[in-house]
């Protein structure tokens, strides 16, 4: 289910168009857009927007990712 509120999709595609405007590589879009996305629905989940993402939410969610035992990359 996407909990992604409105304010994060329109941030991800603010960051889409940028990466667009300066060209960037396809894949390389793609794979920000998986990864910021994945951001997205974890902060979303936390009832964080955008503007809102701190250090330590960050460092929150790195710590979700380290539990998971995700892939540094």
């Amino acid at each position: 289910m996407d909990m992604r509120t409105s304010a994060w999709t329109e941030a991800l595609d603010a960051l889409d168009r940028d990466l667009l405007r300066r060209s960037v590589a396809a894949r390389t879009r793609r794979a920000y857009a998986i990864d910021a996305g994945q951001l997205a629905d974890w902060a979303s989940s936390q009832r964080i927007e955008p503007a809102g993402v701190s250090v330590r939410a960050l460092r929150r969610y790195l710590a979700t990712l380290s539990d998971r035992r995700s892939a540094p990359a």
